[in-house]
């Protein structure tokens, strides 16, 4: 017997326990706003908030590097981050090294494709006609082209040189 029956969306976003995870969720967004501005007057990246609980702002970073460069500037963080964040009692930052993983791809970005480098020899091109002879259709077109290549890109080197 199946304990969960499906419900309908409106009923899943109507509870409680869905309003206080999203309002949670909001104000970590919020707050990661904040903190990410403070970081970038600061040159400091690849740091995001984990968590804030009884006053402690729990950070990510990517690598020790940017933990080292965020310790050294913890103080001065914490002063400014006080500002808008009046509750903020402390910070504590811990690697993350999923952070360094993601990797943003720019959308726009033509692709580039390379030429192949392998040829085909006359003994294969040779196999592969023999090979298109016992072929029908479309199949023997196709080996028949391929085929073709090895003499093509062969006159294609050779004038080349």
């Amino acid at each position: 017997m199946r304990k969960n029956h499906p419900c309908p969306l409106t009923k899943l976003a109507s509870d409680s326990n869905f309003k206080k995870l999203k309002e949670r969720a909001d104000q970590l967004s919020a707050l990661d706003r904040v903190l990410q501005s403070v970081l970038e007057q600061h040159q400091i990246k690849h740091c995001k908030i984990a968590n804030f609980r009884t006053g402690t702002l729990f950070l990510a970073v990517s690598s020790a590097v940017w933990l080292t460069k965020f310790n050294q500037k913890r103080s001065d963080i914490l002063s400014d981050l006080r500002q808008s964040i009046p509750a903020l009692v402390s910070i504590e930052a811990k690697i993350n090294p999923e952070l360094a993983k993601k990797v943003t791809v720019k959308v726009n970005e033509p692709v580039q494709f390379k030429a192949n480098p392998r040829r085909i020899s006359e003994t294969s091109a040779g196999y592969i006609l023999s090979a298109a002879e016992h072929a029908s259709g479309k199949l023997k077109e196709k080996l028949e082209r391929l085929a073709a290549l090895a003499t093509e890109r062969r006159a294609s080197t050779d004038n080349e040189n």
